[in-house]
């Protein structure tokens, strides 16, 4: 309650909302949008804008309603929410986002992004340039999976090296294990599913490069 306390203090802002009742959830709604596009952010539904604690009353139908509203992101948006006790059996609801892996979200079909402490609908050409930045990102060449290869076609010891190499720079913290998998998995080179990636056959295969992969390597190297 500190914490957040001290978070209401600082005032409205480009990571913070402040709503006086879920009455405003709709509004809310298109602020967690506007959140997600950016920085991510919350909402704190009980609290005035100017920053007074009044809270309300907060029954299952409360949290039925929220849910549906919920239910107007696309894709859907993970919201995290938390209920605060304040005197007088009245209540403070957080609600939590962090910026969205598929971002442009929309909210009721219109995408939305925060500006400072105004939430506004978002340009034609930010929303271009996010959908584009989105497909390039799970589009990838190298993030896709490896078809018909497995852990054992890798060399585990090259990669056991990377691990060890990383820890004495100071690039990453020692993972606790040795595993070449849970290796793989710590550097992201496995796909959202488990399997090998192609960047973790570039990096990593005992044998030689398959011809398949040529023309991808040949056009990094160029670069």
């Amino acid at each position: 309650m500190t914490a957040l306390t001290a978070l209401v203090a600082q005032g409205e802002s480009q990571t913070l909302e402040l709503k006086k009742s879920t009455a405003e959830k709709e509004r809310a709604c298109r602020t967690l949008c506007g959140f997600a596009n950016r920085l991510g952010g919350v909402v704190v539904f009980g609290v005035t804008p100017a920053g007074k604690w009044v809270g309300q009353t907060v029954t299952d139908r409360t949290l039925e309603e929220l849910a549906q509203e919920f239910q107007g992101f696309e894709p859907p948006l993970l919201a995290a929410m938390q209920r605060v006790q304040l005197p007088g059996g009245l209540e403070a609801l957080v609600v939590r986002v962090d910026r969205a892996p598929q971002a442009p979200v929309s909210f009721r079909g219109v995408p939305y992004e925060r500006v400072l402490n105004t939430t506004r609908v978002m340009p034609r050409h930010t929303y271009q340039n996010l959908l584009l930045e989105s497909v390039h990102t799970s589009n990838r060449w190298e993030t896709q999976a490896a078809a018909g290869w497995t852990i054992s076609m890798l060399d585990a010891n090259e990669i056991r090296v990377t691990l060890e190499e990383s820890i004495r720079r100071g690039r990453c913290e020692d993972p606790g294990t040795r595993d070449p998998l849970d290796i793989l998995r710590g550097l992201g080179l496995l796909t959202a599913a488990g399997f090998i990636s192609r960047a973790a056959v570039a990096l990593f295969c005992s044998s030689e490069v398959p011809s398949a992969f040529s023309p991808h390597f040949h056009l990094r190297a160029s670069n």
